[in-house]
């Protein structure tokens, strides 16, 4: 008699759980793609801020520059928001979405590799006007700072806004937020590798989807979103959303 194979064990499910990772992924408001190297000329001024747009969404870019006298300067080059002092007197900058970024050292002629960049000390006072002194600040507090002033300035308006009521900065927003919380869920304490950080999602803790302010934003895993409230146990209970929270399970609740 023939033995009847278990596509629920071994090899076979575990291609198919990746092939439905990779689909969650792709439709996730919570997927965020990093870019850099990115040139002048694709990029717009909104604000006073840089912002790379595909269309459904935007994001804020950090001008840095990626060839840079690192030996001479004793120093890696600043990341900078927008068009500060130090920025307007130089030139040859490229922008990127988030850190670490690739630089050059024109001092070795050799690429030093991936570096996190320190953030310029005149863009510090522009978003935030009493600050001085040595900014000590990663790229993703800039991010979540410069969403909270577009949230108190009411910012986002009609043209900020996507399909689905999220803001169009809300994909980097989220990543930020998530990566602030070194990619664990605040109910759970779940630490999740950079990979799987689809399975880190941020809560509008007041359901208003422009709040974006960090006290408005939790960080939690698939599994605490879905139990937030009855409203959200009921969002998690069918579709996309259900997979992702039974995919969570099998994953990381064994």
């Amino acid at each position: 008699m023939s033995k009847i194979y278990d596509f629920l064990k071994g090899p076979t499910a575990d291609w198919l759980e990746e092939k439905l990772y990779r689909k969650l992924k792709e439709g996730s408001v919570y997927q965020y793609k990093h870019v850099e190297n990115i040139v002048w000329n694709r990029i717009k001024i909104k604000n006073d801020r840089f912002v790379y747009d595909d269309g459904e969404n935007e994001a804020y870019m950090f001008a840095y520059k990626n060839r840079y006298a690192t030996i001479h300067w004793n120093d890696l080059p600043r990341f900078h928001i927008e068009e500060c002092q130090t920025r307007e007197q130089y030139s040859n900058y490229v922008f990127a979405s988030s850190m670490p970024v690739k630089v050059f050292c024109t001092d070795q002629n050799k690429s030093i590799g991936e570096q996190r960049l320190k953030f310029c000390r005149n863009c510090n006072r522009k978003l935030n006007f009493f600050s001085y002194g040595e900014p000590n600040k990663n790229w993703f507090d800039v991010i979540i700072e410069i969403a909270e002033k577009r949230t108190r300035n009411n910012e986002y308006d009609e043209t900020s806004v996507r399909q689905d009521g999220y803001s169009k900065d809300w994909n980097q927003v989220s990543f930020a937020r998530r990566a602030q919380e070194d990619f664990s869920c605040e109910r759970c304490g779940i630490l999740l590798e950079f990979n799987n950080a689809n399975f880190l999602e941020v809560h509008h803790k007041d359901r208003n989807r422009l709040n974006n302010k960090a006290s408005n934003l939790e960080v939690l895993c698939t599994e605490c979103h879905a139990n937030v409230d009855a409203h959200h146990q009921q969002i998690f209970s069918k579709g996309k959303n259900h997979l992702k929270l039974q995919s969570f399970k099998a994953k990381f609740r064994h």
